[in-house]
Order: C-alpha cells, then sequence, then structure tokens
C-alpha cells in the first residue's frame, strides 16, 4: 500500500509538469484569465506578473515599401509585465504561445521593429528581450500572425527549465479582421480590446504543430 501511494504520488507531478507544455490543454490551479486581469505565474524565486492590457488586429503592418501583408490577420498583444521575485530576470520570447482551439499553436513574431513604439501601429516597444528588475513594471508588445475568425487564448509558461508551477492562460475570444469588427458574433468592438473592454491585433509569427514538443 506505501509503495502504490509513492508512484501515484510521483503520477500526480508528471501530470502537473506537463501542464506547462505548449498543446497541452490547459491544466492548472486557476481558470484562464481575461484580458485586462492581473495574474502570477511562476514560482517564489522566478515569479512574474501578467496583464494583457489591449489586443488588435490588423491586415497590414505599416505603410509604402516597408508594409507587411498577410493572408490572415496580424494579432498584437499589449503586455505589462512586473517582475515579483526577490532578484532579477532575463525574459525571452520563449514561454509565450498563442493557442487556437483546435490546439494549432503560434510562435511570437521577428523583425516587428519598424510597427511599434511610439510612431508605430503598436504604441509599446517589441517584446525580445528583457532585464526586469523587481517591481518594475514593463510595457511590451508581441506580434502573432493567425488565421482570421478563430477562437485564441495566450498561454505563458513559467520561466526556468524544471518547475511544477502551472502556466497562465489569457482568453483572447474570436480575433477577426477589422473590418468585421462590428459583428455582434465576434470578441472584438473596433478593432482594438483594452482593459475597458474595447479590442485590438499584429505578428508575423510561426505555426506550430499541435503535437507537444515543449515544456
Amino acid at each position: 500500500m506505501r509503495r502504490r501511494s509513492v508512484v501515484a504520488t510521483v503520477g500526480t507531478a508528471l501530470t502537473t509538469s506537463l501542464a506547462g507544455c505548449a498543446g497541452v490543454p490547459f491544466v492548472g490551479n486557476e481558470e484562464p484569465h481575461e484580458v485586462g486581469e492581473v495574474f502570477l505565474v511562476g514560482p517564489d524565486e522566478k515569479r512574474v506578473e501578467y496583464v494583457v492590457q489591449r489586443v488588435q488586429t490588423f491586415e497590414t503592418l505599416g505603410e509604402g515599401s516597408l508594409a507587411q501583408s498577410t493572408a490572415g490577420i496580424w494579432a498584437a498583444l499589449t503586455l505589462r509585465v512586473t517582475n515579483r521575485a526577490a532578484q532579477p530576470l532575463e525574459m525571452t520570447t520563449q514561454p509565450f504561445r498563442m493557442i487556437r482551439d483546435d490546439g494549432d499553436r503560434y510562435t511570437p513574431s521577428t523583425g516587428i521593429g519598424p510597427y511599434v513604439g511610439n510612431e508605430g501601429q503598436i504604441r509599446a516597444p517589441a517584446f525580445s528581450f528583457l532585464t526586469l528588475t523587481p517591481d518594475d513594471p514593463t510595457e511590451v508588445a508581441l506580434v502573432f500572425e493567425v488565421s482570421p475568425n478563430d477562437r485564441y487564448r495566450l498561454r505563458i509558461s513559467p520561466l526556468g527549465a524544471f518547475t511544477l508551477a502551472p502556466p497562465g492562460e489569457v482568453t483572447l475570444g474570436r480575433l477577426t479582421r477589422p473590418d468585421a469588427a462590428d459583428d455582434p458574433t465576434t470578441a472584438t468592438t473596433g478593432n482594438e480590446t483594452a482593459t475597458d473592454g474595447t479590442r485590438n491585433a499584429t505578428g508575423d509569427g510561426t505555426r506550430e504543430s499541435a503535437t507537444p514538443t515543449e515544456g
């Protein structure tokens, strides 16, 4: 009986660990969060606070010779990220995945610098590599290239290769082309969703297989 108890405990820990892998249905201690909701991800020594402040969608990024079009839509997420650990943390875009309802995963786009920041379509600076000092909030933008008229969620894995901490997820709803934003069946109002209930998106990222390949 004692041996069976040990085996069951190991199996439970393994299941919890797999919950942080992309492509695995969300299994955590909390329900998925909403746009504008503050939440924490990670153990005490690598704990990060997140809030998705704005979701935008675009068909084209930029103008003239710098314009980038897509057969789908660019989905741009503006996040506020705050280190809630005791020491500085280094962070890349690796923990972030956009997940479609059918399980397809999308990585953040690269090379979006000309389209973000004060002079771009997206006001926050592009997320590339960050050194987060404790309790100092930073606003950044993530951009994904996705298909329109599908429902999505953002999954954020905890920092570090070996942790049993669950991921955090944010429900983004159905993302549409900007000209469809007034459709009452969509999750968008106008072409932007911010913390006050409006909605928006952008990106040139890579779609991944739904087969789990990473933690």
